[in-house]
């Protein structure tokens, strides 16, 4: 089986998801997740060559002595039994949890929409805006985190946009925005744009994919409104920068 471009990750679904963002249902893409550096699978799980992280998905030395209860609210949420043992493939629930307080892309998106939704609480407590929402990554296996153990593999030299529609298909009702995260990927991700003079005149900002129903998805055939932000994890202020872009885009869709 060729895992290149299926889905591996399980995306985060929060519990007010269907309240969603003023009334809107939304679903959020990152880039990638990065593996944890003291794993002794790290050279596989995170092989930019493989791209498979899925024969470790019970035996990623991070997460195999952890257990649901580890993850508070969100794991029993999850797992339902508060011992159960943990899985990567569920990462973008288990990374929420461990990283929305202190990661700067996961804390800088929620106090941005703190911001937006005049919601002060947020700030103190990110989960709560993460649970607005639903959540995963573009890209579908882990991603060593050192610049030593990617070389000069570039990790956005393939396309995930089969991942990418199946994560959409797990996810119900049907999101009414994606908002997605970075440039990397968007020459794959715009290939499903309706119309290319959206992305020219929005200045890649926003768009609508197709989802063609020659893939033979769940949802061939809808259309899905996408807002294309810069990486809130602000590597040259540019997430800082454009955050007035960002906000006259989501009042286009949101109010």
């Amino acid at each position: 089986m060729d895992y290149i471009d299926s889905r591996f990750f399980n995306p985060f679904i929060g519990k007010n998801y269907e309240k969603g963002i003023l009334g809107k249902k939304v679903l959020v893409i990152g880039e990638e997740f990065y593996c944890e550096e003291n794993c002794k699978f790290r050279y596989l799980c995170a092989n930019p060559n493989i791209r498979n992280s899925r024969p470790f998905d019970t035996t990623c030395e991070y997460y195999k002595k952890m257990k649901a209860a580890d993850f508070g609210e969100i794991g029993i949420r999850l797992y339902k039994d508060p011992k159960s043992k943990v899985k990567l493939s569920d990462a973008p629930w288990l990374r929420l949890y461990e990283h929305c307080f202190d990661a700067p892309a996961y804390k800088n998106f929620s106090d941005f929409f703190a911001e937006y939704l005049h919601d002060n609480s947020i700030i103190k407590n990110p989960l709560i805006f993460w649970d607005m929402v639903a959540f995963s990554n573009y890209v579908q296996f882990m991603v060593p985190k050192s610049r030593e153990d990617k070389k000069d593999i570039c990790i956005d030299e393939v396309s995930w946009n089969n991942a990418f529609i199946d994560t959409i298909d797990q996810i119900s009702p049907s999101p009414d925005l994606i908002i997605i995260w970075g440039i990397n990927f968007k020459q794959y991700i715009q290939k499903l744009c309706c119309d290319v003079n959206e992305v020219e005149e929005s200045k890649h900002w926003f768009y609508h994919i197709n989802i063609n129903d020659e893939q033979e998805h769940k949802h061939s055939g809808e259309i899905y409104p996408v807002i294309n932000c810069y990486h809130p994890c602000d590597r040259g202020n540019y997430f800082s920068k454009h955050r007035e872009e960002f906000k006259y885009w989501l009042d286009k869709i949101l109010c």
